[in-house]
């Protein structure tokens, strides 16, 4: 399994601190090149640390989906669109209500799909472990831990002027399970639970 999240960010800490007072983050994110299904997971982590939507967006197909879970059929319908999805992550990462996005998936190398309903080539990644922390000024925390993520990936088509080198997500899907729940309660969510969907709606 990989959890890379952490470590990147702490060596980048200690490396820094050899500097006296520089700071121990970078000022930009710093995106690694998306020729693996593995760097677009980083990528997708260091997007949501740095609230960057140009560096989330980049990352989705143009036929991207994410597969909503069962249990949040009702309230959000059963799936976001790229558009829908964008929007969503757009306004979490704008809105000054929040304060800071922590984020740390583990998850296990990149495998050659299975599922009949994706084209040959296609590949997947399973998130075992997710945590993503949404921090408000108002000092609410929201929190997911334990939930399962799929991932799944296709190269770029040359014949969209796509640069085939570089994977992209085409299907995310948020897999039922895990402890959902805000550290502290302000209001009554649209959903029992607090799930990637419901991060992604909370903020329109």
């Amino acid at each position: 399994m990989i959890t890379r999240g952490y470590v990147t960010l702490l060596c980048m800490a200690l490396v820094l601190g050899a500097c006296g007072d520089d700071p121990v983050t970078p000022e930009e994110p710093v995106y690694l090149q998306p020729t693996s299904p593995e760097n677009v997971i980083e990528n997708l982590q260091t997007a949501y640390r740095f609230r960057d939507i140009d560096g989330y967006s980049s990352l989705l197909a143009p036929e991207f989906i994410f597969l909503v879970q069962p249990l949040d059929v009702a309230e959000f319908g059963e799936f976001f669109t790229r558009d829908r999805d964008s929007a969503g992550t757009a306004a979490l990462f704008a809105t000054p209500i929040v304060s800071g996005i922590w984020i740390d998936l583990t998850y296990d190398p990149a495998e050659p799909a299975t599922e009949i309903e994706f084209p040959p080539g296609t590949m997947k990644i399973r998130v075992t472990h997710t945590f993503i922390e949404v921090d408000e000024t108002t000092g609410i925390t929201w929190q997911i831990d334990l939930s399962i993520q799929d991932f799944f990936f296709r190269q770029g088509s040359t014949a969209d002027g796509e640069d085939p080198t570089h994977w992209l997500i085409i299907e995310w899907r948020e897999i039922p399970g895990g402890v959902f729940g805000p550290t502290e309660k302000k209001f009554q969510p649209p959903s029992p639970r607090i799930t990637w969907a419901w991060i992604k709606s909370a903020y329109r």
